[in-house]
């Protein structure tokens, strides 16, 4: 006679991704670069779905999913100052940070009476940091030096609520994404860089032609002699 049911999926990933030259550290190369990089290419989805059916039916499905956590690349130390670190020939240091963050939930009720609810949220929160700390000496005479942070995240939410009823239906459908990101290159105090080109670049950027963040949000439902819905993205 009565038919209740709930699903819920909930995914939180932190990835700390660092690539990292001491400070005191000497670096020399007399062909080529020295190249550093940091990234975090990792996809987190999360999708939740539930049915019910009955004289009187209801059913709740949430889904939650988080990626944060830092993509770093440092050459040493941006915190705190002591021996300097020396480098000789150019120099390329690159943080990257993209991947798709993804939540969807789908819920459906049938009856005399229904009643649904779908929720999503999706969140991105991390950093993606190029740093060449205090105190550094770079020797790049001939040659470039280029620090380089970009992130690209692509964060969606999708919520769909359906539900059928003889006499009344209710249901709501929320969906939630936010892309919180922050990207961040610098060259730190006291440091000293010779070279042809010197570029430090921070970038937030799209991942193709996909959103940074899309939600949507979908509430269907039928009554005999009520329906009620309500859909927010």
């Amino acid at each position: 006679l009565v038919a209740l049911g709930a699903a819920v999926a909930i995914v939180d990933v932190s990835n700390n991704v660092t690539a990292k030259a001491a400070r005191g550290t000497t670096l020399t190369t007399s062909a080529g670069t020295v190249d550093m990089q940091a990234a975090d290419n990792m996809d987190v989805n999360a999708e939740a779905q539930g049915y019910s059916a009955g004289v009187a039916a209801a059913g709740v499905v949430v889904s939650n999913v988080k990626k944060s956590g830092d993509t770093k690349v440092l050459i040493g130390d941006s915190d705190a100052t002591g021996a300097a670190t020396t480098i000789t020939g150019a120099v390329t240091l690159k943080s990257e940070r993209t991947g798709s963050v993804s939540a969807f939930t789908r819920a459906g009720a049938g009856g005399v009476y229904a009643g649904s609810g779908s929720a999503s949220q999706a969140t991105d929160s991390g950093s993606s940091k190029a740093k060449i700390g205090n105190q550094v000496i770079v020797n790049a005479a001939g040659h470039a030096v280029a620090v380089t942070a970009n992130a690209a995240p692509q964060v969606s939410a999708r919520a769909e609520g359906f539900g059928g009823a003889l006499y009344a239906s209710v249901g709501g459908a929320v969906a939630k994404a936010n892309a919180a990101t922050t990207v961040e290159a610098s060259v730190g105090a006291d440091s000293r860089i010779t070279a042809d080109a010197l570029a430090v670049d921070a970038n937030a950027m799209l991942n193709g032609a996909n959103p940074s963040a899309k939600s949507y949000a979908q509430a269907v439902g039928v009554g005999g002699l009520l329906g009620l819905n309500a859909a927010v993205s």
